[in-house]
């Protein structure tokens, strides 16, 4: 009888073991000595990444507004320089 209150006893622990673990796979897993679980930590480096890729996006817009003012302001260069003869 004894043998089988023990276990008994260790099936229970398995189980509340089980439980705990099917638990953390629910809730996300948690971070170790944290209280965020790793779909939010996840979740938060997704929201760096794509706050860092807008300010990319646009500074690489503001480049290209720059690079065509260049380009326009080369050409109207090019218009001068053509109009001013050459012994001057």
């Amino acid at each position: 009888m004894k043998e089988l209150d023990a276990r008994a006893i260790e099936l229970r622990v398995l189980i509340e073991e089980n439980r705990h673990k099917r638990k953390q796979v629910y809730d996300g897993g948690q971070v170790e000595g944290s209280n965020m679980s790793y779909r939010d930590l996840l979740n938060d480096k997704f929201d760096e990444v794509k706050k860092i890729q807008s300010q990319k996006r646009s500074k690489l817009d503001r480049l290209s507004t720059l690079n065509d003012r260049i380009r326009e302001l080369e050409g109207i260069k090019q218009n001068i320089l053509k109009s001013i003869p050459r012994n001057y």
